[in-house]
């Protein structure tokens, strides 16, 4: 069977889903004779529909279509972890831009809120219809959470992260990025000497670096891990600091983000030595100000639009029924 015949069945069953809405559904024989599909290829098509909140099975009664008119979403919060300085953190700022243009775009209120790691959904103290989180104090929160709580979607935690009823996550495909980001310093640069800046305590840093440092040792390059805070001070202050005539000839520099990698490119311009100053430097983000020629930067780019229309999306699906499945869902980072 071909993905559009496949697709078409899907279709056909939805549609009789959508009208027959807080209703129970024709016994599964007579919907496979009407539907001309096998029993087999109903109860799948079926259990997805049940993933997406659009059916549930009642013991003893049947599976029912669920009503959807009553889990419209009028609000929608934010909600940022209060260690998360927006000011000092272009990336996530730029996230919460399009989640907020995405959400308007739907119709749909947005308020935003600080939270810390031993909230949860009691208190907060923004009414909402779903939330979205942003931060690393998301992944306690989600522990605190009631069964019957609103429609969640958590991002960019970690791809530890699980999924839970009416909770999904989004997470990026850190480790097969920090691969991606040697092999382009070793291949495309020649360099045998990688030195990685990030923070062993952020999920996506360290996976980054796990994903480099096996892209090392495959290719028999040298990694090591510089531990820094993730801003452009921090940046600035550790380029300053290398010890340029202690490091390897073929050097390059990998780092955990890019408003970090704009700092060490300044702190490594202090350098009297011309060709320490133009070690190659490969980011992760994709942000706006590293297409600054000067600078001298490639840098991996998160689909932050795309992540911003599938949360607002996923909100929508987990908010159809109450006891809709959360999923995970993860993205690559793209090449410069």
């Amino acid at each position: 069977m071909s993905s559009t015949q496949e697709q078409g069945q899907i279709e056909a069953v939805r549609l009789i889903v959508k009208q027959l809405e807080g209703s129970r559904l024709p016994a599964e024989r007579d919907l496979s004779e009407h539907l001309k599909i096998s029993r087999p290829k109903l109860r799948t098509i079926l259990s997805k529909l049940r993933d997406e909140g659009l059916v549930e099975s009642r013991m003893g009664s049947g599976t029912y279509a669920v009503l959807q008119s009553d889990h419209r979403l009028s609000t929608v919060a934010i909600l940022i972890d209060a260690k998360l300085k927006l000011g000092d953190d272009p990336f996530y700022t730029h996230l919460v831009e399009q989640l907020q243009r995405e959400l308007q775009n739907r119709r749909i209120r947005t308020v935003m809120e600080r939270f810390s790691e031993d909230a949860i959904e009691g208190d907060f103290t923004a009414p909402a219809d779903g939330y979205v989180l942003l931060g690393l104090a998301a992944s306690a929160v989600l522990t605190n959470r009631r069964s019957d709580s609103a429609p969640t979607v958590a991002l960019l935690l970690g791809a530890q992260s699980e999924p839970q009823r009416r909770t999904s996550v989004i997470h990026l495909e850190d480790r097969t990025a920090g691969s991606r980001a040697a092999k382009m310093l070793i291949e495309e640069d020649g360099c045998t000497n990688i030195l990685f800046f990030g923070r062993d305590d952020i999920p996506a840093s360290r996976e980054r670096f796990q994903g480099t440092a096996e892209q090392c040792e495959k290719s028999g390059v040298a990694a090591r891990f510089v531990e820094t805070r993730l801003n452009y001070a921090a940046g600035v202050a550790a380029g300053q600091d290398l010890v340029v005539n202690e490091l390897a000839p073929e050097t390059g520099i990998i780092s955990t983000n890019d408003w970090l990698a704009v700092g060490l490119r300044v702190g490594l311009s202090h350098h009297s030595n011309s060709a320490f100053r133009r070690l190659p430097i490969i980011s992760f983000d994709g942000l706006p100000l590293t297409a600054d020629p000067t600078l001298r930067i490639k840098s991996l780019k998160v689909p932050l639009e795309q992540i911003a229309r599938d949360a607002v999306s996923e909100i929508l699906r987990l908010a159809r029924s109450p006891i809709s499945i959360g999923r995970s869902i993860s993205y690559p980072l793209l090449d410069p």
